[in-house]
């Protein structure tokens, strides 16, 4: 990454993967059936030969040309009553796998019990809106042969419109539990009819507070359901939940075959304290990602770290809880669309983001706990395209890093941050390049304005262009800082690693938490503020196979 850059050519780029049909598929994720009453379903496997001609139809043009495993080993099982148990890697096509069979057995149950109005005959429960949208999505567009009629129930939505639809009529309900509930009470929704209860990412359901209301939701329902348990992670608090819920379900785990299967580089850079910002900077403008996430602790971090952003000429934008339903719907529209290039956001809006063929993800801090790092990582790396992980460590993280990643079963390469006339360097020719394109693409209705600046250029003297290009430049880069770019970074060489807990902590404080940097420069002591969702989202109120790997660059 040192060697000298001395064309356009030779600039350092992240480049985006073409996009893709979500469900596509994923080769390298191996599948088992871990209950033996049940080792039958793993003989018979899904094949597309065996749907309906128009649902293969519209999957096909959608580019979806065979079932993933996930989807493939769960579909009869559902077809047949059975309540299921799928811990599945995110992007290996869960929503599909239990959508797809939900909405061809409730068109036939529609077809023998024919009736003028729809009563809702599923729920699905998500954490997130957007995971609720997406959803819903995927009945309107790709089973749209089916002819659901879904509705999602999330917060920040009009009650009226919801209370409308469910007036009209719906076959499949999907929300979140917050607003479920709310108009649960209010008598606009009964859960009589409902034959099928999905709960999706039900772990961060549960994280998030949601746990009062799933058990207000399950005692509404009808005593005989089918029940069934998606999830890419299964905390103990979910694990007790399914066996309560669970009648000797089918239980399928998916994995991925082997370290080399992985499609997802996981990087680290260890960076002093109160220039993680600045590192951040200069790690998007030197490598130059065609879009990233940018995942923060707080919500107060993600909208100072995506102002911060802004001011320096990057398009960023904040997803997290204190949007409203139609803000956090517009921004996501945007990223999905390239019209936003960075999406700084917390782990409540995390397990909502589906975005194919995203590059990277930086994860500002350290995540506290296992499965936020797994749900993070998993928005890039989808349906079997590589992608990169990335963490800025301050010094006192590092244990915690490391010790996540050999829980994670990963190693890390240690990424090298460029020296200070590299990076200006490097910058420079993006700008001549961009000024070059711009120079380019001249409209036929600049054409007069070019003509005015060619004349003018005429009349100068090579010197005297030089100047001006360098003023024009030095403008460009003026905002950049690069004054500390050789102290940002500390090698991992020179941090010893400690046991867990043995790092000396701040006298008198009471805290087990390690000290969190701030955006802005120096840091706070103890736990960081917590996410606080609004009630759509929330209630008011080891092993030696992971570890670091230095780059040999």
């Amino acid at each position: 990454m040192r060697e000298s850059v001395s064309h356009a050519s030779s600039l350092p780029t992240i480049e985006v993967a073409p996009e893709v049909a979500v469900e596509s598929s994923t080769p390298n994720y191996n599948v088992e059936i871990t209950s033996p009453d049940h080792a039958h379903y793993a003989e018979n496997p899904l094949t597309f030969s065996q749907l309906p001609e128009k649902v293969v139809a519209n999957l096909q043009k959608a580019g979806i040309g065979s079932p993933t495993p996930i989807q493939a080993m769960s579909y009869q099982a559902i077809r047949d009553g059975y309540d299921v148990l799928a811990q599945s890697m995110t992007g290996s096509g869960k929503t599909l796998a239990f959508s797809l069979p939900l909405a061809i057995t409730i068109e036939e149950v529609k077809k023998l019990h024919a009736s003028t109005k729809s009563e809702p005959r599923a729920l699905i429960l998500t954490p997130t809106r957007e995971l609720a949208e997406q959803i819903a999505k995927v009945f309107d567009t790709l089973l749209r042969p089916c002819g659901m009629r879904t509705i999602s129930i999330v917060g920040g939505a009009s009650y009226r419109k919801q209370e409308g639809a469910l007036h009209d009529g719906v076959d499949i309900v999907v929300g979140t539990p917050g607003r479920l509930v709310d108009l649960l009470e209010r008598g606009s929704l009964s859960l009589q009819s409902i034959q099928t209860y999905v709960l999706d990412e039900v772990d961060q359901m549960l994280d998030i507070g949601f746990a009062k209301e799933l058990e207000s939701i399950r005692k509404l329902l009808p005593k005989k359901i089918q029940t069934l348990f998606f999830s890419a992670t299964l905390n103990p608090m979910a694990t007790r939940l399914a066996n309560t819920l669970l009648r000797t379900p089918v239980q399928i785990r998916m994995n991925r075959i082997n370290e080399q299967a992985c499609h997802i580089e996981h990087g680290y850079a260890v960076i002093r304290s109160g220039l993680k910002l600045q590192a951040l900077y200069c790690l998007l403008t030197y490598f130059r990602p065609s879009q990233g996430i940018i995942f923060c602790e707080t919500k107060k971090e993600c909208n100072e770290i995506s102002q911060a952003l802004r001011k320096k000429g990057l398009q960023a934008g904040p997803l997290n809880s204190d949007l409203g339903h139609y803000d956090r719907q517009a921004t996501m529209n945007q990223f999905k669309s390239g019209g936003l290039q960075f999406l700084v956001a917390t782990d409540v809006a995390a397990r909502g983001i589906d975005v194919q063929g995203l590059p990277l993800i930086i994860n500002f801090s350290v995540p506290r706990k296992v499965d936020s790092y797994t749900h993070r990582v998993g928005r890039t790396g989808r349906a079997g395209l590589s992608g990169k992980a990335w963490t800025l460590l301050s010094p006192d993280e590092v244990g915690s890093y490391e010790r996540l990643l050999q829980q994670v079963k990963r190693k890390a390469e240690e990424i090298t941050l460029p020296t200070q006339a590299i990076y200006l360097q490097t910058v420079i020719l993006q700008e001549m390049e961009q000024l070059n394109t711009t120079a380019d693409a001249v409209t036929p209705v600049e054409a007069t304005k070019s003509q005015q600046v060619d004349q003018l250029l005429t009349g100068l003297d090579p010197e005297r262009c030089k100047e001006l290009l360098k003023g024009i430049l030095m403008r460009r880069i003026r905002t950049i800082q690069v004054e500390e770019m050789e102290k940002m970074q500390i090698a991992r060489k020179d941090i010893a690693f400690q046991p867990a807990y043995s790092r000396q902590r701040r006298p008198f404080s009471r805290s087990r938490e390690p000290r969190r940097e701030g955006p802005s420069g120096g840091g706070f002591y103890g736990k960081a503020r917590s996410e606080g969702p609004r009630r759509d989202e929330g209630p008011h109120s080891s092993s030696s196979a992971g570890g670091f790997r230095r780059s040999s660059r």
